[in-house]
């Protein structure tokens, strides 16, 4: 009997550091949006979708990954929106930093090599802040900086209460120290657990 082997629905994400998923949460609070707000602890920028993952493919992939060349960048969260079909409310961003997309193109490279199908549509950078919800009417923010230093691969995890995501392995973006500006220092950590 061959049985298959045991895989992992994995994605890439940005994570916010802890002040700005503060301000995340508070945004969703003051938008009083009227739906199932996503769990605080999977607020989260979606980079690339790859789905059922097995272990092997997990590992060549962490291996691709440590070749990232990417810069950091600053994200500038200044919309919200509404899609009527799956019923989401998110954030968004009305321009897309170049390092964002030459990264999302990066890792969209390594995900057809190992045989992911890849979204072809536009990159447009988006937070979902609730599912199940009724339009969202008029809301004006004030924008939010995203300082984008690293990014992490991610297992989504079905749990009794819902979904759960958790970081796997995170790589920094590369940093010029001396001067703030994107440059060098490439890094990667494993995330714990």
């Amino acid at each position: 009997m061959n049985e298959k082997p045991a895989t992992q629905r994995l994605f890439f994400a940005l994570l916010p550091d802890a002040t700005l998923h503060e301000r995340f949460i508070r945004l969703c609070n003051e938008l009083a949006i009227n739906g199932a707000p996503v769990a605080p602890g999977n607020l989260h920028l979606t980079l690339v979708f790859l789905g059922s993952t097995d272990a092997n493919t997990r590992l060549d992939i962490e291996r691709a990954c440590d070749s990232v060349q990417a810069a950091a960048f600053t994200l500038t969260l200044d919309q919200t929106g509404y899609w009527p079909k799956p019923h989401i409310v998110w954030l968004g961003s009305t321009v897309t930093p170049p390092e964002l997309s030459q990264l999302v193109a990066q890792l969209n490279a390594i995900a057809a090599r190992f045989g992911f199908t890849v979204d072809t549509r536009p990159y447009a950078p988006h937070i979902t802040l609730a599912r199940k919800a009724r339009a969202l009417k008029g809301a004006r923010i004030t924008p939010l900086q995203w300082e984008a230093r690293g990014f992490s691969l991610m297992e989504s995890q079905p749990t009794p209460q819902g979904v759960r995501y958790v970081e796997l392995r995170r790589w920094n973006l590369q940093q010029d120290y001396s001067t703030g500006a994107a440059g060098s220092l490439p890094h990667s950590d494993h995330a714990p657990g």
